[in-house]
């Protein structure tokens, strides 16, 4: 879970993105606190013949649901490789939080 009180899950909104979206490999979803609340940033990774610049917003934000959704700031297709990973093959989400800050 992101935060104790933000309501937002962030494994269980990767795996409804994996479901929802064909064309997603993996997927990682950043949630950083800010004054005025959670906002969210959602990374994808492609399959090879997916269109990188395709507009994957509300099929996105139809996945993770309204809670997630209304937090939502970017939505990015990354590079295999390009997530932060550990030595056991876990995302760095404090890494991406770290890097992501305003």
């Amino acid at each position: 879970m992101a935060g104790y009180d933000s309501g937002i899950y962030t494994a269980m909104s990767e795996e409804r993105i994996l479901k929802a979206l064909p064309d997603v490999l993996d997927c990682t979803v950043v949630v950083v606190q800010h004054e005025d609340g959670p906002v969210t940033d959602i990374l994808l990774e492609l399959a090879a013949d997916a269109d990188p610049d395709a507009d994957r917003t509300e099929a996105v934000k139809a996945a993770v649901g309204e809670t997630v959704a209304a937090t939502l700031r970017k939505i990015e297709a990354v590079p295999a490789g390009e997530v932060p990973l550990t030595v056991t093959g876990k995302v760095r989400k404090v890494a991406l939080r770290e890097e992501r800050l305003p």
